[in-house]
């Protein structure tokens, strides 16, 4: 039984390690990070999941922005579902959320909107 349980612990290891979802992160009027992208490199993968795990295990101090950012299904808190949220957004099957740090409509004044207020 714990053979069968590492060897599937290792399978999947190995498939998100290999999955990455990369997406076009077109700096336009306002810097914005996708949900999920931890570390901030403009990649889903391998290593926002580790990250993830750290934040919530709480071996990792969390910050307000990673913590924002850390919040993929948009609870308001950093729980075991935004960890399944982000395989679910490694694997392809959700597309990630995008949180916009400053206005991105003209005109529209940076009082209107908090730090991490999310514009669709």
């Amino acid at each position: 039984m714990r053979k069968a349980v590492l060897h599937m612990f290792l399978a999947c290891v190995a498939v998100f390690s290999i999955s990455t979802a990369s997406f076009s992160q077109a700096q336009t009027a306002a810097s914005s990070t996708y949900r999920g992208d931890i570390n901030e490199d403009s990649q889903l993968n391998i290593f926002d999941l580790l990250e993830l795990i750290k934040i919530i295990g709480g071996t990792q101090e969390q910050t307000e922005r990673t913590g924002q950012i850390a919040d993929i299904d948009e609870s308001g808190s950093v729980s075991i579902l935004d960890l399944l949220s982000l395989i679910r957004v490694i694997s392809g099957t959700e597309v990630p959320g995008i949180i916009y740090w400053e206005p991105a409509i003209a005109g529209l004044s940076r009082k209107a909107l908090d730090i991490g207020d999310t514009l669709t």
